[in-house]
């Protein structure tokens, strides 16, 4: 109970109460339960009331007052109790806590997800099995080429010229060397491409000769040339200033000589072919002497017919100047 209980006044008797408890206790102290709750001391007047404050409390008992008090201290005893926290079961305070929030502030996690690559290989089985040895023997074949028939090109056979002269006889050798007798050169004249071609029978392509042809047509002679046969270039002072050109001059086949003219065959007059040796100038005077045989024939006397100079090989015909049938080109 929190309120103050009212004082009775002195001079108020409780009805229905002696005003004193009974003497049971003997020596007990005579304070009235209104002296107890009411703070008073014996013999002494309430603190303080009213008259309807003192006619309630004169109306409760003294036994009642005294189950108050103990009650009372009982009350007192347990706050004690409860404050100073001896026995927390029977708590009966009412505590109010004010609990105050703190914020709890989480730091903000970033979670970054990298992607990962997973490389999954092939599981690899490796199965080792015995090493078989093989013997392969190696077949052997044997390969039979056919016959091979190789056609060689026959040589071309030349037929007799009519036209045709011996050097040396018609006309006397000439120079301080002879060269060859009279008659042992023969010329054969032939014609091919639209020139005429002469083959010099029993001059030997060893040999170290100038030889030359031309035409006499009426007092002058045309189409002269001269070609070194040999590598001692025999052609020399005035007979070097005639060289034939390029595609003309001396070639040989086998142990056969011929030379290819510039005359063309469409000239008519008197053929000469000859076999020169030409000795080097004089350093004084100049002359340079010559030693030779020529031969001459009409173109007159008849159609020479062809020789190819492009023959591998050529059949001959028969000459008193050399005993050649058949010649090779290498």
């Amino acid at each position: 109970m929190t309120g103050t209980p009212h004082e009775l006044p002195e001079d108020h008797e409780a009805e229905g109460l002696d005003g004193e408890f009974p003497d049971t206790a003997g020596d007990q102290p005579t304070d009235t339960v209104e002296d107890i709750a009411g703070g008073r001391s014996e013999g002494g007047p309430p603190s303080g009331g009213d008259e309807a404050g003192g006619s309630f409390f004169s109306s409760i008992p003294n036994w009642a007052w005294v189950v108050f008090a103990l009650l009372a201290v009982i009350l007192i005893v347990l706050i004690i109790s409860l404050a100073s926290g001896d026995d927390p079961d029977d708590a009966a305070v009412i505590s109010t806590t004010t609990e105050v929030e703190t914020p709890t502030t989480e730091p903000e996690t970033t979670t970054t997800e990298v992607e990962t690559t997973t490389t999954t290989e092939a599981e690899t089985t490796t199965t080792t099995e015995p090493a078989t040895t093989t013997t392969t023997e190696a077949e052997t074949t044997t390969t039979t080429q056919p016959a091979t028939t190789t056609t060689s090109v026959p040589p071309v056979e030349v037929g007799s010229s009519p036209l045709f002269a011996l050097l040396g006889v018609d006309i006397p050798p000439y120079g301080d060397d002879e060269i060859f007798k009279p008659g042992e050169v023969e010329v054969q004249w032939y014609q091919w491409n639209s020139f005429f071609v002469v083959l010099f029978r029993g001059v030997r392509p060893e040999a170290n000769l100038c030889l030359g042809n031309s035409i006499l047509r009426g007092n002058s002679f045309d189409f002269h040339t001269n070609s070194n046969l040999g590598a001692e270039q025999p052609c020399q002072g005035p007979a070097g200033d005639d060289l034939a050109g390029e595609g003309f001059g001396v070639r040989t086949c086998g142990e056969l000589v011929y030379y290819l003219t510039e005359i063309p065959t469409s000239e008519s007059g008197a053929l000469f072919g000859s076999a020169d040796l030409w000795a080097v100038p004089d350093a004084i005077s100049g002359i340079t002497d010559v030693s030779g045989v020529t031969g001459v024939v009409d173109t007159e006397l008849g159609d020479p017919p062809e020789f190819d100079p492009t023959a591998i090989g050529y059949v001959l015909p028969a000459s008193d100047a050399d005993d050649l049938t058949e010649v090779a080109c290498s």
